[in-house]
């Protein structure tokens, strides 16, 4: 369906040292122009809204996919996402995250192709687009938000615009509000682009046609000293106003600590603002001992340097030496924190291999100089420690010098008559020069007392007066909501179903809500998400109608032209597909399935039908299911295998490890692999096998897991690439690591039966045995399906039930079983169990087994006369596929792989399938083997590997 993918990248920053980058549309790495944009600029306070109103043309002659991915800095949020959908412009809507993947995920596999816009890892956010429609345009619209900083009396809005090409249509408004003095236009500038005031809100806005936007451009925003701004709507209000904090010095430090982060994540920091940073600090401090720590996946160097006169070049010369190479792990940081006056940890934060969860009982002061950052949690641990977060980004290095060198001034809260209202920051926060706060629930003529001062020590108040609403922005509203969010997130797991609520209240990107365009409005009826405003007539009409079991059918175009809905029965014609007819033998002309209780007879049209056939065959009815007996009877004959009984060498021939060949020594080896990764930082197998390289040749386990722990920094957001990671950490017996990113997965995906049945396997390996048993049988039980528009495989409930009498049959003693079923303590014994999973969702990977009479166990030949016998077979997800033999005869096992391919089909983003294999399973020989399997086009039918009896 798809003929090309592109990645779409914008980097959308602002002012304070942000590099700029304009919005890049990318089809193989050669920017696809823009044709229109429309750009609209709002700024009231200190909070600036841009929107970029984007129509790309598409000259090739083929339809083309993408990913729209960009980071955001500090104080920046997306607050509005919409594309054309058949040539009408379709807001996209707030929906919870999950169901957002749910809705998306199964109207992509119907043919039909959504839009959903993720928030994931240090404010970064991710969308595919699909089609830009050959020699045709796409228009995609995004806006953000963000805070503008005080600088010298003014805030700076700074708009990238670096085009080499004509835009054929062109247009720039912008509007700031409440404002005293004329906005100013300080670099760049276009011919018309001049400020008008009405009603103290100034204005600017042209229009050109066929021209070139190269220049960009600076405005300047003058704030007076007593500059105080209140605006209210309805029952919200929002205050903003200059600060002048009385500073305080902080007493020096004698002695500190610095940790350095050297993570590949890191390598592109701002290295020269954070060296003049430091010079400053030691020029100020003239003599004072460093503990210098360096870290990545574990500690890398430490060293000690004693600075006199503000002399430290040995230490910066120690800096400059470090290559940035690995994952980001604070595990072993600040053990020995109490003995230093102050710490300076330099990090984005992005915790690829461990938490953020740093205490010290003296300040920490964080400085990161990269967009994509954790911000939110380093504020948080900064503040615990009365110590300050210095973001090189929005603040330049004199603001971040005076934060490490003074103490906070904070706001420390407020004090009205009224107690109904909700006011946010609602927690002491240290300020600068500005503040604002916003709340609602107030009454017309109230007056807030704002205090602020150091510690708990009040030093200055300040009365604000609350006036009648006369605004009609309703931006007022969504401040606070903002404000609000921003609360929430510093503790998002406990808050996150107020944080859901807010977010979907308020039209709010979060860790837990997303933005989704769908294409049809029957769509959102059946995933019960509220649609834009221009649907809701329709989807109001057709919400009555279902109420009523009233839903009319889509036409379809098979030849039957529709589905037919009878006595609560689905007449469904069976889709031509390979992967259904090598299942059934035959063709057939329909499958009746089940009745759909009410909640789920919505409208099935031609791409439904294949989803629920699916979903029909997914869970039970197409080979066998408890009752396997019945549906897939033992055969008395069978047809021997005839096949090669030859293992495939699978050994990986790649140019870079031919070049790492040539190398004499670990040392030389390490720096060629430095050099070499810049070619293949998106290519997660390239690290698996230059890992396993320095593994094999050099014995050497220190490099091989730093440039391993390299796939989660490159995306902690990628759950595929996760759960390679992990794979490879179970095989390498490195456990606590491998749960922490199950741990992730989990997080990322929790529709997916598989995710929990990993993550309690990954428990068990660490001996936490209670978290494993409760969360295999919530798959037993239904409990993590309840509630929820998630896929149930009945073969996963069936692998876990043999893993939960296992764990119980070993940890008895030491377990609370008081919620486990009566059928699941009896005990378990397999000579040969094999269990194969894999990385790659909706892919259709079948497990065959040939035992030593030749005999081939497979879905359509489930059990063998041996009495090996194959769980349901599952052509989408992750697996998993089980074998199990309870007696085993002597002779050769063969595990064989029918691999049907997935959507990814990619050199560089393989599917990687985990074999595991046991002898003895439940008893006290018991011994396990792992092997991690790269499967390529090529795997149509390969044995991958075998086992002796």
């Amino acid at each position: 369906m798809k003929k090309i993918s592109f990645a779409f990248v914008l980097l959308l920053l602002f002012v304070n040292g942000y590099s700029q980058e304009i919005p890049v549309l990318k089809v193989a790495d050669k920017p696809l122009g823009l044709s229109a944009l429309d750009i609209n600029v709002s700024v009231m306070g200190n909070v600036a809204t841009t929107t970029y109103d984007m129509l790309f043309y598409n000259p090739t002659a083929s339809i083309l996919e993408g990913e729209l991915s960009f980071p955001l800095g500090e104080g920046y949020d997306v607050s509005r996402f919409a594309l054309d959908v058949n040539g009408k412009l379709s807001e996209a809507v707030v929906v919870e995250k999950e169901l957002g993947r749910v809705a998306f995920e199964q109207v992509v596999r119907r043919g039909v192709d959504p839009a959903l816009l993720e928030k994931g890892t240090g404010n970064t956010y991710k969308a595919r687009i699909y089609p830009i429609p050959s020699k045709g345009y796409k228009r995609v619209v995004l806006a953000y938000e963000q805070e503008l900083s005080l600088h010298n009396g003014a805030h700076y809005y700074n708009l990238p615009l670096h085009f080499s090409n004509k835009l054929d249509d062109f247009k720039l408004e912008l509007i700031v509000f409440d404002q005293k003095d004329s906005p100013i236009i300080e670099k760049g500038g276009i011919s018309g682009l001049q400020f008008s005031n009405w009603n103290k809100n100034y204005t600017t806005k042209v229009v050109k046609k066929n021209y070139i936007a190269k220049r960009p451009i600076s405005i300047k925003i003058p704030v007076s000293v007593e500059t105080e701004k209140v605006l209210t709507f309805e029952n919200y209000f929002y205050m903003y106003k200059t600060i002048t904090p009385e500073n305080r010095l902080r007493i020096k430090p004698k002695n500190i600590a610095i940790y350095w982060d050297t993570s590949l994540s890191m390598k592109d920091r701002d290295i020269e603002k954070e060296y003049e940073l430091l010079e400053r600090y030691f020029a100020y401090l003239n003599t004072v001992r460093v503990s210098f720590v360096s870290f990545s996946n574990t500690i890398v160097t430490k060293d000690v340097f004693n600075i006199k006169k503000g002399d430290w070049k040995e230490l910066k010369n120690r800096i400059q030496k470090l290559n940035y190479d690995g994952g980001t792990s604070y595990k072993t940081l600040f053990k020995e924190n109490a003995s230093f006056d102050a710490s300076l940890l330099f990090t984005d934060g992005i915790a690829s291999l461990s938490k953020v969860d740093l205490f010290s009982k003296n300040p920490v002061f964080i400085i990161n100089s990269l967009i994509k950052g954790n911000h939110g949690e380093l504020n948080k641990i900064a503040n615990a420690t009365n110590g300050r977060y210095v973001n090189l980004l929005r603040d330049d290095v004199n603001q971040g010098f005076l934060k490490i060198k003074q103490e906070p001034f904070k706001y420390l809260g407020y004090s009205a008559s009224s107690k109904k209202m909700e006011v946010y920051p609602n927690v002491p926060t240290p300020i600068s020069d500005d503040f604002s706060l916003a709340g609602r629930n107030f009454k017309s003529g109230e007056s807030l007392v704002l205090k602020f001062g150091y510690g708990t020590e009040i030093t200055q108040q300040l009365k604000i007066l609350l006036p009648v609403s006369k605004t009609k922005n309703k931006n007022v509203k969504r401040i606070w909501a903002q404000k609000k969010l921003a609360d929430l997130t510093s503790d998002h797991k406990n808050n996150k179903s107020e944080i859901i609520q807010l977010g979907k209240g308020y039209s709010l990107v979060s860790d837990y809500t997303s933005l989704i365009v769908l294409e049809d409005v029957r769509d959102y009826l059946k995933y019960q998400i509220t649609p834009p405003e221009d649907l809701l007539d329709e989807y109001n009409k057709l919400l009555a109608l279902k109420q009523k079991n009233k839903i009319p059918l889509l036409k379809s175009s098979l030849s039957n032209g529709f589905v037919e809905v009878e006595d609560d029965e689905v007449r469904v014609p069976i889709m031509r597909m390979e992967s259904m007819e090598r299942r059934n033998g035959v063709e057939a002309e329909e499958v009746i399935i089940q009745a759909y209780n009410e909640e789920e007879l919505v409208e099935v049209n031609e791409i439904m039908v294949e989803e629920i056939a699916e979903d029909n065959i997914a869970t039970g009815s197409r080979s066998h299911n408890e009752n396997s007996n019945e549906l897939a009877p033992v055969k008395n004959s069978f047809n021997k295998y005839a096949g090669s009984l030859i293992i495939k060498d699978r050994t990986i021939i790649a140019k870079y490890l031919s070049e790492l060949e040539s190398t004499k020594n670990i040392d030389e080896a390490y720096l060629l692999y430095l050099k070499q990764r810049k070619e293949y930082l998106a290519v997660p197998s390239y690290f698996i096998d230059v890992s396993n390289y320095f593994k094999i040749r050099f014995r050497d386990y220190i490099y091989s897991a730093r440039i391993l722990s390299n796939i989660p920094e490159h995306d902690f957001d990628n759950y595929e690439l996760l759960k390679v990671f992990a794979y490879q950490l179970d095989q390498n017996n490195q456990h606590d690591l491998a749960l922490f990113a199950f741990k992730q997965i989990l997080y990322l995906r929790p529709e997916d039966a598989q995710s929990y049945r990993d993550l309690a396997l990954a428990h068990q390996q660490v001996g936490e045995c209670q978290q494993a048993l409760d969360l295999w049988n919530s798959i037993v039980t239904g409990a993590i399906y309840k509630n929820k528009q998630r896929r149930i495989f009945k073969g996963i409930e069936d692998i876990s039930k043999i893993e939960i009498k296992r764990l119980i049959q070993e940890y008895k003693a030491q377990l609370d079983l008081s919620k486990i079923s009566k059928e699941l303590m009896t005990e378990v014994n397999y000579d040969l169990r094999i269990t194969v999973d894999w990385n790659h969702n909706d892919t259709d990977i079948d497990l065959h087994i040939i035992d030593p009479n030749l005999e081939e166990c497979f879905y359509s030949h489930n059990k063998t006369n041996i009495g090996g016998e194959l769980s349901q077979d599952m052509t989408q997800g992750f697996g998993p596929e089980e074998f199990t033999l309870k007696k085993a005869i002597k002779g050769t096992y063969y595990v064989k792989v029918k691999y049907y391919g997935d959507r990814y089909q990619k050199i560089e983003n393989p599917t990687f399938m985990k074999i595991t294999m046991y002898k003895n399973y439940g008893s006290k020989k018991e011994s396990k083997e792992i092997k991690l399997i790269r499967l390529t086009k090529m795997d149509n039918e390969e044995l991958l590997a075998k086992i002796e009896f």
